[in-house]
């Protein structure tokens, strides 16, 4: 499942009408700054879930989460991030406990 990552992308910024590639459905994203890893997650609509990362002027979700989106907020400049699809809700959530499985490489390990 690994190798279906996307390549490292550019985290966008709503406010120059940037949009973000991530996978409409299930899947999984990852956020890096520079070669530190940041966060990850998983959404059973992985795109929405990531824009919930974003101020709330711009993301959605109530997820409590502030500290994370101050954080990516304050280097959106530089913030990347990769997403993979998966194929249900259950491969999802399989593949982001494989991802905690590394959380102390995270800045954000939960």
């Amino acid at each position: 499942m690994i190798e279906n990552w996307s390549e490292w992308r550019h985290f966008p910024d709503p406010s120059k009408l940037e949009l973000l590639t991530a996978p409409i459905g299930p899947g999984c994203f990852e956020l890096r700054l520079g070669q530190q890893k940041v966060l990850f997650g998983w959404g059973n609509h992985a795109a929405e879930r990531m824009t919930s990362l974003l101020r709330r002027s711009f993301g959605v979700g109530a997820g409590n989460n502030s500290n994370k989106r101050e954080y990516i907020s304050g280097h959106l400049g530089s913030i990347e991030y990769r997403a993979i699809a998966c194929a249900t809700q259950d491969d999802a959530k399989k593949l982001e406990e494989e991802l905690k499985r590394n959380s102390e490489e995270y800045i954000f390990p939960t």
